[in-house]
């Protein structure tokens, strides 16, 4: 599937470095009409949807041919490589043939499906990891985009998901730790970025943020503790409801949870519900997601 993707203009970043957006138009200039297509799990919630809802119009502005496909796949699939990101990240797993199998086909569909023709391809985490395994194209180099932490993978995992991953002629990893071989000599620190201009990063009014704490309830003359991250267990939120409790014994604060429901993670709402029954029936522990409204302003 095609996102359909915003307007952006790296005009309006010379705000923050007018040499910075200049050099960019340059290198731009120099790639023009070069075509880049950005593959992921979903469109919507996590970190690297919102990354790539910034990058791709940019890069369309500064003269690339840049777009943006979304797998096509059952919810079983995405079972699958929640248990794959876990396994990743060092979780004692165990993937079945079956779902190696599912996610093998699935890739193999999408490989067929997606407008690929591209001069590059960029794959973003381990969900469409194979999709150049399947792809019979000489012309497209393929780049693939880890965002995770594999410094301390499941092996028997990582080498099985691996050697099918033959075909990439980078690998970016956020920090240098992450990385481990067959990637050593193709890996390149790549370090994840923020839009300056996003709602949810720019300062906001006096106003603005009553008008948010009145709608969702929260007492602004209280203190409060904000966690801002998925419903996953690498988040550890039962840690701050812990810490928000011992605070709570001497100061009387609240504590928001404030999360987004991706829709290439099903075992989030599996862990929302967990947290719902540790957190218990109090006033002052408040969960704010999508499903509430919570959007980038909030």
């Amino acid at each position: 599937m095609t996102v359909e993707l915003p307007v952006k203009r790296l005009a309006d970043y010379s705000v923050f470095s007018k040499e910075d957006v200049e050099a960019i138009f340059e290198l731009g200039e120099k790639l023009k009409g070069l075509k880049v297509v950005h593959v992921n799990a979903t469109a919507y919630g996590g970190g690297v949807a919102e990354l790539l809802m910034t990058i791709v119009p940019l890069m369309k502005d500064a003269g690339l041919d840049a777009s943006w496909e979304v797998l096509e796949a059952p919810m079983e699939f995405f079972n699958v490589t929640k248990k794959l990101h876990n396994t990743l990240q060092g979780a004692d797993i165990e993937i079945s043939e079956e779902e190696w199998e599912l996610f093998e086909k699935v890739n193999e569909e999408n490989a067929k499906r997606l407008n690929l023709d591209a001069d590059v391809v960029i794959i973003h985490d381990p969900q469409p990891a194979y999709i150049p395994y399947f792809r019979s194209d000489t012309h497209t180099k393929y780049i693939w985009r880890c965002h995770i932490d594999t410094s301390t993978p499941n092996l028997k995992v990582w080498n099985r998901l691996t050697s099918k991953m033959t075909k990439y002629e980078k690998a970016l990893f956020h920090i240098m730790d992450y990385v481990r071989a067959p990637f050593d000599n193709i890996a390149v620190e790549f370090p994840p970025s923020i839009d300056p201009l996003s709602p949810k990063n720019k300062e906001l009014s006096e106003a603005e943020l009553k008008s948010v704490a009145e709608r969702y309830k929260i007492d602004v003359s209280r203190p409060l503790i904000t966690v801002v991250a998925r419903f996953d267990p690498w988040k550890d939120l039962f840690s701050a409801i812990d810490v928000y409790r011992k605070v709570k014994e001497r100061y009387d604060v609240q504590l928001a949870i404030v999360s987004a429901m991706a829709k290439d993670d099903p075992e989030g709402w599996i862990f929302f519900e967990d947290i719902l029954r540790y957190a218990g029936v109090d006033k002052d522990i408040l969960f704010l997601t999508d499903l509430k409204g919570v959007g980038h302003l909030e």
